[in-house]
């Protein structure tokens, strides 16, 4: 069975000199208005290139408003949803500039591979998986599967990967 691994959308970005960053590893951020662009596109992908209808299918979302909000944005119903802390966003201990070298060097952190291993071991049931974008190139190193020419997904990217749901049920309604 393939389950799809979906990025959230872009956040909000904050000023900084005179650049917009987007707000990297906030538990709280919120999407930003690129962000919910590019998930109304989610949406439109999984009916077009899926068949698949977001308003009546259940998805799995971390306990962070930016995934609640791709989906929502989407098209899925807040009704559907699977909440799973283990999708929260993953926390790196040195910086974006650090996290940006090891991934062009082809490395993840620690962190997220140890986190896609806990999500493997009783995987969700929900056939669609709302995450922060550096778990989906980790569960994929995890399952095995080569990494793809673009390690970690853009936001609002969908990728196909082959996992068994859990038997254990969902997360909470």
């Amino acid at each position: 069975m393939s389950v799809l691994l979906v990025s959230h959308g872009s956040p909000r970005t904050r000023k900084r000199s005179d650049h917009d960053l987007p707000i990297v590893g906030d538990p709280n951020a919120r999407l930003g208005e690129k962000g919910k662009v590019q998930s109304r596109r989610i949406g439109h992908r999984l009916r077009i290139t899926f068949a698949i209808e977001p308003t009546m299918t259940d998805v799995a979302v971390s306990d962070h408003p930016i995934t609640h909000e791709t989906a929502e944005y989407a098209g899925f119903d807040p009704e559907y949803f699977g909440r799973y802390a283990l999708f929260n966003t993953v926390q790196v201990s040195f910086g974006n500039a650090k996290l940006r070298t090891m991934i062009l060097a082809g490395e993840l952190p620690d962190v997220s591979m140890e986190r896609a291993k806990k999500i493997l071991e009783h995987p969700p049931t929900e056939p669609i998986w709302v995450v922060d974008p550096l778990l989906i190139p980790s569960i994929g190193r995890v399952l095995g599967l080569p990494d793809p020419k673009e390690l970690v997904p853009g936001f609002g990217e969908i990728r196909e990967m082959p996992i068994n749901p859990s038997k254990s049920g969902r997360g909470q309604r």
